[in-house]
């Protein structure tokens, strides 16, 4: 006897499909796979760099492919601006790129209100990184792990914050560029005085703007899950026998966490490896190089 599909079983079925058909484009896009370089001629509001995904390394990065003429691009805008602002405190860098010029860009992101980096690219390095991310059309976006692997691919209106937030635990660097409200506390950041922008985060935090209070709140907790996670970080590196890694982390608790709990403790771990015999040589290599 056949069996016909009722109404709700039929759209199960093509629901079925459908994500069947999404996890294929996501294997095809090299979901799980190290993410391409790139090389770009220009950045904007982003680090000056001929490398962003270099640059970016330890951050989750979502890197979208656009171009200006699209109308489809210009729409998809406001929501990569939300989750710029929602979960770049947090750890997620976002980067545009297209082929052209800075020249051309940049009034384009202008215009249409662009608060996230972008990277120009030439031509040819266009062409051979579209390919790279096998970019089906446009708008097209990749998500990067902190290790540099892709994680998701889709079209960016399609990413939603559960598909964000497994991945932002991790994040080991700060973001390299915050609203111009922050400059300040950005300034902290760079030189590595973390505790010191944390407290100057909350003292200024209720004179700020909606999208200023959501990045200091976002650093803010940043902060305290990096204080939290790093003498076990640096343990995992003493085990591997990465010595004068683990030893350099120690060492610069007290100065990135100031008055923080856990500097004693830091402070004593360094002094612990400095007097290891196993740590001895991997301890002198380390500082050959540091000088």
């Amino acid at each position: 006897m056949k069996c016909a599909l009722t109404r709700p079983a039929a759209a199960v079925a093509v629901l079925a499909g459908a994500a069947f058909i999404a996890s294929a484009v996501a294997q095809e896009a090299g979901a799980g796979k190290p993410a391409p370089d790139l090389t770009a001629t220009a950045t904007y509001q982003m680090p000056e760099t001929k490398h962003p995904l270099v640059a970016l390394r330890g951050r989750l990065v979502m890197i979208t492919f656009f171009a200006p003429w699209s109308d489809r691009c210009v729409a998809a805008v406001p929501h990569m601006n939300k989750l710029h602002n929602r979960w770049g405190g947090l750890g997620l860098s976002v980067v545009a790129v297209a082929e052209g010029s800075m020249d051309q860009l940049r009034p384009w992101a202008e215009e249409h209100g662009v608060q996230y980096g972008v990277a120009a690219l030439a031509t040819l390095e266009y062409e051979k990184v579209s390919n790279a991310f096998a970019v089906p059309g446009l708008p097209h976006a990749a998500l990067i792990s902190p290790a540099g692997e892709i994680v998701w691919s889709g079209h960016p209106q399609s990413l939603k914050d559960r598909g964000i937030e497994p991945f932002v635990k991790g994040i080991k660097a700060p973001p390299a560029r915050l609203p111009e409200a922050l400059g300040a506390q950005q300034a902290m950041l760079a030189d590595g005085r973390w505790a010191e922008a944390q407290a100057s985060l909350r003292e200024v935090r209720e004179s700020l703007d909606k999208i200023s209070k959501r990045w200091a709140d976002g650093l803010i907790a940043w902060i305290d899950t990096r204080r939290a996670t790093w003498i076990a970080d640096a343990a995992a590196l003493a085990e591997s026998g990465r010595y004068w890694d683990a030893w350099d982390m120690y060492a610069d608790f007290g100065r990135r966490f100031a008055a923080m709990d856990g500097a004693d403790d830091a402070a004593a771990k360094a002094a612990a490896i400095r007097a290891d015999a196993a740590a001895k040589k991997d301890l002198a290599a380390g500082d050959d190089v540091a000088k």
